[in-house]
C-alpha cells in the first residue's frame, strides 16, 4: 500500500518524539526499527489476508504508528499528546527525529533490536502483572529505559 511520504515522515517523527525523545539517537533508532518491523509485518499480513494486521495495520507508517493502543503517545488522555501534536516540523525538537524518520522510511535504519516488534519502559514492565504479554517472552534487547521484545 502506498502512502504519502510527507505524512509518513510527520507521523513517524512525532511518534519518535512521543516515545523516545529522551533515549538518545540509539534508542530513537531502535523505536524506529520496531515501527519499520511492524510496517513490514503489516504489509505481509495485508497481502496474505487482504485485511490489516490487528496490531500493526496495513503496511503503512500511518497505520503502524496510529493503531489504537499501540504507541501510548497517541492515546487519548496521554499528557504528551497535545504537546506532540503542537510541534511544528521546523521545531529543533523534531529536526534529528525527522532525519531518523527519513532513514526509516527509506529503509536505511539498521535494526539494533534484532527484529523487536514491541518495547516497554522498565518502569512499566515492573508494574505489570505476571500474565501481561511482556512477561510471557524474554526481552531481546535493552537500551536506556526501554526493553525490547520480539513476537515469533
Amino acid at each position: 500500500m502506498t502512502e504519502d511520504r510527507a505524512f509518513a515522515l510527520d507521523v513517524l517523527a512525532r511518534t519518535l518524539w512521543g516515545e523516545a525523545r529522551g533515549e538518545g539517537e540509539t534508542g530513537q533508532k531502535a523505536v524506529a526499527a520496531v515501527i519499520c518491523t511492524r510496517v513490514m509485518r503489516g504489509a505481509r499480513y495485508q497481502a496474505k489476508w487482504g485485511t490489516p494486521h490487528p496490531l500493526f495495520g496495513d503496511g503503512t507508517f500511518k497505520q503502524a504508528c496510529l493503531r489504537p493502543r499501540q504507541f501510548s503517545c497517541w492515546n487519548a488522555g496521554d499528557p504528551n499528546l497535545p504537546k506532540m501534536k503542537a510541534l511544528n516540523l521546523t521545531d529543533p525538537a523534531l529536526a534529528g527525529l525527522l532525519r531518523i524518520a527519513e532513514d526509516a522510511v527509506d529503509g536505511r535504519i539498521i535494526d539494533p533490536t534484532g527484529g523487536a516488534t514491541h518495547y516497554l519502559t522498565k518502569a512499566a514492565y515492573d508494574k505489570v502483572a505476571a500474565d501481561h504479554w511482556c512477561r510471557t517472552k524474554p526481552s531481546i534487547w535493552q537500551h536506556g529505559n526501554h526493553l525490547f521484545f520480539k513476537d515469533p
